[in-house]
């Protein structure tokens, strides 16, 4: 929970992890955020995180990495 907290005050400086633009920190966090939301972790509760998620979920190429291998 520490480090989801770490990446949400992250998210007070831009729309992605590293500011205004997307870089490797948002890839690197994407696969562990995205599974957290499979598992039904509440990100409702924690809106810069929501908010990245919903961002990152709009970039085609988390539907072709992501999205269309879920089972």
């Amino acid at each position: 929970r520490a480090h989801l907290a770490d990446v949400a005050a992250r998210l007070g400086h831009g729309p992605w992890l590293q500011g205004e633009r997307f870089g490797m920190a948002d890839v690197a966090w994407s696969s562990t955020i995205h599974r957290l939301v499979l598992l039904g972790w509440p990100f409702a509760r924690d809106a810069p995180l929501a908010g990245w998620y919903q961002r990152l979920r709009s970039r085609p190429s988390f539907a072709r990495g992501f999205l269309d291998f879920q089972p």
